[in-house]
């Protein structure tokens, strides 16, 4: 699975409301967006819905090119054995910064979290990871979800 796809989406929206070049200050605004995604689990599909909420910022340079995107974002959700319906609950309250000098992508906070009444926690993802393009460059805390994509099967399995 790749990373959270929601992100291409909302930071091309994002520069598509950039203030026109000169304009310095940053730029904010609400977003709501809605994403499904299915991974393949060999016998079932595991279904991941997704909605997320929050506010996107466009920082731009003195010649009002865009700089920085920051995503401050709620997600709730759903992950759902397609085979047999079994699904668990998903949460998230991230923080997505995307610094175009640089050229790092971090998430950070709590990406994934999901509990099963009577198993306890099925995921915990969080804490913060940084990309470089697609290589990861720097990652703190358990990121059960990122490391192992698997983990999503055996929520529902």
């Amino acid at each position: 699975m790749k990373r959270v796809t929601f992100l291409s989406v909302t930071f091309a929206a994002a520069l598509a409301l950039a203030l026109p070049a000169g304009a310095t200050p940053p730029y904010s605004e609400n977003v709501t967006e809605s994403a499904v995604e299915s991974l393949s689990c060999g016998g079932f599909d595991a279904i991941l819905e997704r909605n997320f909420s929050g506010l996107v910022t466009v920082s731009f340079d003195n010649q009002g090119n865009p700089v920085r995107v920051q995503v401050h974002a709620t997600m709730t959700g759903s992950l759902t054995n397609s085979v047999t319906g079994r699904s668990v609950a998903l949460r998230g309250h991230i923080l997505l910064v995307d610094n175009f000098r640089t050229g790092v992508l971090s998430f950070v906070g709590p990406v994934f979290l999901a509990n099963d009444p009577g198993r306890g926690a099925v995921i915990t993802d969080t804490g913060r990871v940084s990309f470089s393009g697609d290589e990861l460059v720097f990652e703190a805390g358990p990121h059960e979800a990122i490391d192992n994509p698997e983990i999503f099967c055996t929520a529902v399995a």
